[in-house]
């Protein structure tokens, strides 16, 4: 077995026993969560907190928007350089999970400038979409 084959085995079996996004679910909506004894038996049920709450809610936030990141550049050439963009979820406005921009090196500070307003735009855009 690969370690491809591995991981999907291994996620395949988390699903089936322990619902990791339905126990997440069910804590975010403040449903009762069973409690149990050393050998499995339901000995109670618990409410989550508050805190349990966000907690569960930044969790699953996490896993269908995941926090974007900054990377610091500095050029010290003339030449042409090319970027390419990776989102782990597709962008807002069509913008894809993959995005390339080829710049001028006196250009890159600008260009990346505009290229991440135009994206927390769109990502503002689509939130106000939502409301």
């Amino acid at each position: 077995m690969d370690k491809q084959e591995e991981i999907a085995s291994d996620r395949d079996r988390i699903r089936k026993v322990a619902d990791p996004v339905g126990f997440l679910s069910k804590i975010v909506k403040g449903d009762p969560v069973a409690t149990y004894d050393w050998e499995g038996h339901v000995i109670g049920y618990d409410r989550p907190t508050i805190d349990h709450r966000t907690n569960a809610a930044k969790a699953l936030l996490d896993k269908i928007a995941p926090s974007l990141k900054s990377i610091d550049l500095h050029a010290d050439t003339e030449s042409t350089m090319t970027f390419v963009f990776q989102s782990p979820v597709p962008l807002p406005n069509g913008m894809g999970v993959t995005n390339q921009l080829t710049l001028d090196a006196q250009e890159v500070g600008n260009q990346l400038g505009s290229a991440a307003n135009k994206l927390v735009n769109a990502v503002a855009q689509e939130d106000e979409e939502d409301d």
